[in-house]
């Protein structure tokens, strides 16, 4: 414990305040686990702040291209539970589903 306590007040010097006491509670457990190395630079969670690293391969347009593609189908879920071929409650976890998808792009 007060291993962590020191890596803690570590931690505090270097970055002050912009992180809760919760986080570098979790962050200094890490470092003293060795499951994460640097002080300087946060773990790469989202926990911390951090987004996860978008994928190498996908351009701009496709991008685009992919947001359409679920805006498209929500509207086909939508028509579809108009016409009541879906309950509410199917389109409600649908469109959870795609909107979800959406934000990864």
């Amino acid at each position: 414990m007060v291993e962590v306590g020191g890596t803690i007040d570590k931690l505090k010097e270097i970055h002050g305040d912009k992180y809760s006491d919760l986080q570098l509670n979790c962050w200094a457990h890490m470092v003293n686990s060795n499951r994460h190395q640097s002080l300087e630079d946060a773990p790469d969670r989202s926990f911390f702040g951090k987004k996860k690293k978008e994928s190498l391969g996908v351009s701009p347009g496709k991008k685009i291209s992919l947001r359409s593609e679920c805006i498209n189908q929500l509207d086909k879920w939508h028509q579809l539970k108009e016409r009541g071929v879906i309950t509410e409650d199917q389109y409600a976890e649908l469109q959870a589903t795609i909107l979800t998808d959406i934000k990864k792009y």
